[in-house]
C-alpha cells in the first residue's frame, strides 16, 4: 500500500492522526525476517490491534531472547500476514502518519508501504558516537522517566513498545528538537568481562576453530591462550547447523568466548592479531584471521556446548593437541619460507597465512605423504590416507573479534574519544606551523592549470 497523504492538517487546521505499531520477528526457512507479532495503538495509548501471526515455512529461530515468544505460544495460532494486512489498511488510512522505533524493520516484516511516518530512532542521537542508535528502554528512561520492561527476562512486548514510541514522539513534539544526548554510564555485568564477541562468523563454524584462534600457531602473539577458554556459547555452530538458509538470511552469526578470568580475557585479546578499531559505541575491537578446518559430522562439536558445564575441558584440547596430532615435531617453529618451499616440493598451495600453511602441512604429515618415509605416528592405512587426501585444505576467513567493554567495565566508549580529541588542540598549542613541502600555485596558476585564462606567453 502507498499512500501521500494531502496536507489536511494545514488547510483543515487540524492535528494529525497517530498510529504507532510494533512488530516481532522470527527466522524462518522462507524468510529471514518472518512477522509472528504486532500491536497497533493510538495517540492515547489504546490498543487498536495485538495479534500472533503464523510464519511461512518452518521456523529455524524463535529469537525467543528478545521475541519471549516459543513454539508452544503458536499452537492455535491461524492468522497470517495477509490478515494483518487487512486489518492495518482499515486502520492506517491516508490522513494517518505511522509511528514506530526502527520502523523500516517493522514495515518490511510486514510488506507494506505508508507515507507519512515518524521513526523516533532517527529523531535522537548521542554525542560522538554518530553510527548508534539510542535504545528505546533508554530514551524512555531519560525522557520520560518511565521504566521499560521491569520482568528482568530482558524480553520485548510489542505493545508496551509501540506505546514507548508515540510517548517519544509526542515529548519530541512538545520540546524538540533535541540535541544530541550524553551517552549512559551503562555498566556492563562483570560476568561478560570474562567474555569476548565474536561477530560475521559463517554458520556452521566449528567451536573448536573459534577457540584455534588464540592457539599460539594460528597467529597469537605471546603464549597461547587457548587453555583459557571455558566455553563458547552461540547459535547456529558446528556441523550440525543446517547450510540451507532462507532467501536473505544472514550468513553469519554471533558467539560469546568466555575465559577463566579477566585478565586472561584482556591478554587474549590483545594477543590477537589483526586491525584494530571500534564498533559504533567505542568498544575495542579486531579484524582476526580465523584459520577454518572442514571436518566431519564426527568431530562431535556438541561437547562445547557450555550448557551443562560437563564437556568443555574435551573442545579445549581437541582445539590444541587433536588439531594437530601426529604432526612433524617443529613445523610450527618454521619460516614462512622454509614451510611455502615444502609444501611446494609436495605439490600442495603456497597461498595463505603462516597459520594456514602450518595447518596444511600438518595435514599432509598426517595423511602419509611425507616422501622420506611416512607420517610421524607411525604411517596410516592408505584407506585413511585417500580420505585426508580428499579434505579440503585448511582456509582462513575474517571475523570480528571485539571486548564487551571500552574502558573501566563501561559499555560506551565517549570518555576515551573526547579525551583524545581534547588532547589533540592542547599538544597542537604553540607548535609552529610546518611549511608545505610543496607551495601552492598562485591562483592565476591554478587558473591556466584549468584552462579558464590562457597562459602567459
Amino acid at each position: 500500500m502507498k499512500q501521500r497523504p494531502p496536507r489536511w492538517c494545514v488547510e483543515k487546521n487540524l492535528a494529525p492522526r497517530l498510529v504507532a505499531l510494533d512488530c516481532e520477528m522470527c527466522e524462518t526457512t522462507s524468510d529471514a525476517r518472518a512477522l509472528i507479532g504486532v500491536s497497533v495503538v493510538d495517540e492515547r495509548g489504546k490498543v487498536l490491534l495485538k495479534t500472533l501471526v503464523k510464519p511461512p515455512g518452518v521456523v529455524v529461530d524463535y529469537k525467543t531472547d528478545v521475541t519471549g515468544l516459543s513454539a508452544k505460544d503458536f499452537t492455535r495460532v491461524t492468522t497470517t500476514l495477509a490478515d494483518v494486512q487487512r486489518e492495518l489498511v482499515s486502520i492506517v488510512t491516508a490522513e494517518t502518519i505511522l509511528v514506530g522505533h526502527g520502523l523500516v524493520h517493522d514495515l518490511r516484516a510486514l510488506k507494506f508501504h505508508h507515507a507519512p511516518v515518524i521513526d523516533t530512532a532517527m529523531l535522537f542521537e548521542y554525542e560522538n558516537l554518530p553510527r548508534s542508535t539510542p535504545g528505546l528502554a533508554d530514551l524512555c528512561k531519560r525522557l520520560l522517566g518511565v521504566e521499560m520492561r521491569k520482568g528482568g527476562d530482558g524480553a520485548h512486548d510489542s505493545v508496551e513498545d509501540a506505546k514507548a514510541a508515540m510517548e517519544l514522539c509526542k515529548w519530541e513534539a512538545v520540546n524538540g528538537p533535541s540535541a544530541p544526548l550524553t551517552p549512559p554510564e551503562d555498566k556492563v555485568d562483570p560476568r561478560d568481562l570474562l567474555k569476548l564477541f565474536a561477530h560475521r562468523v559463517k554458520r556452521g563454524t566449528l567451536k573448536s576453530d573459534l577457540i584455534g584462534m588464540f592457539a599460539k600457531n594460528n597467529g597469537t602473539t605471546g603464549v597461547d591462550h587457548a587453555d583459557d577458554i571455558e566455553a563458547v556459547h552461540g547459535k547456529f555452530l558446528g556441523p550440525e547447523t543446517s547450510r540451507e538458509l532462507a532467501p536473505g538470511a544472514p550468513k553469519t552469526t554471533t558467539a560469546y568466548i568466555e575465559f577463566k578470568t579477566i585478565e586472561a580475557c584482556n591478554m587474549a585479546f590483545k594477543a590477537l592479531r589483526g586491525a584494530t578499531g571500534t564498533d559504533a559505541l567505542g568498544r575495542p575491537q579486531k579484524a582476526v584471521k580465523m584459520v577454518v578446518h572442514d571436518h566431519d559430522h564426527d568431530d562431535d562439536d556438541d561437547d562445547a556446548s557450555g550448557g551443562d558445564g560437563k564437556k568443555r575441558t574435551n573442545i579445549k584440547t581437541r582445539s590444541t593437541e587433536e588439531l594437530h596430532k601426529g604432526a612433524a615435531a617443529g613445523v610450527s617453529k618454521m619460516k614462512v619460507t622454509a614451510l611455502k618451499e615444502e609444501l611446494k616440493r609436495r605439490g600442495l598451495a603456497t597461498t595463505g597465512l603462516k597459520a594456514a600453511l602450518i595447518a596444511r602441512l600438518t595435514d599432509a604429515i598426517e595423511a602419509g605423504g611425507d616422501d622420506d618415509g611416512g607420517s610421524s605416528d607411525g604411517g596410516s592405512s592408505d584407506g585413511g590416507g585417500e580420505e585426508e587426501k580428499k579434505r579440503a585444505p585448511p582456509r582462513t576467513e575474517t571475523v570480528m573479534v571485539r571486548k564487551m567493554a571500552a574502558h573501566g567495565g563501561s559499555s560506551f566508549g565517549t570518555k576515551d574519544k573526547s579525551a583524545s580529541a581534547a588532547a589533540r588542540p592542547a599538544a597542537a598549542e604553540g607548535r609552529p606551523k610546518q611549511p608545505r613541502r610543496v607551495p601552492r600555485p598562485s591562483k592565476r596558476k591554478r587558473m591556466e592549470m584549468k584552462g579558464l585564462i590562457p597562459a602567459r606567453g
